[in-house]
């Protein structure tokens, strides 16, 4: 029971940032020009991509990191849930972001790209946590 109320307060935190990224008006990296910023220009030579390719590869990867912590968060706070239904709603939590986005938010842009980069962060997150609570359980006995 220790261990759960540190959990809880990260999750909190992490949902509150989260929500304010999610539903910031504005696009949050307006005005950050990415575009000529490492690692999208990383991506740009490395893969000689045109400016926009290397910006929309890099906005993906930085959705698929923003959700990671949502599906730990929620796998350790809901085991008995499992990864793939944590992973769900996930999906749906993603869903709800981009449709208010779509309809409240008249400077963002919904995208069913971001729904499928949050949904695989969330997974990744949740199997990261079975992995090492199956490793636990294994030095435990």
């Amino acid at each position: 029971m220790r261990l759960r109320l540190p959990i809880i307060g990260a999750a909190a935190l992490y949902l509150v940032g989260l929500l304010l990224v999610g539903l910031w008006p504005t696009h949050v990296d307006r005005n950050l020009d990415m575009v000529n910023r490492p690692p999208t220009t990383w991506l740009i030579d490395i893969f000689d991509l045109d400016p926009a390719q290397g910006y929309r590869i890099g906005e993906f990867s930085a959705n698929i990191l923003l959700f990671i912590p949502l599906g730990a968060l929620a796998l350790a706070l809901l085991p008995r849930l499992g990864w793939l239904r944590v992973t769900a709603l996930a999906g749906l939590f993603s869903v709800v972001i981009e449709v208010t986005q779509t309809i409240a938010r008249p400077e963002r842009t919904g995208s069913v790209a971001d729904i499928v980069a949050n949904t695989a962060g969330a997974a990744i997150g949740a199997i990261v946590v079975v992995l090492v609570l199956g490793r636990v359980g294994q030095h435990r006995r």
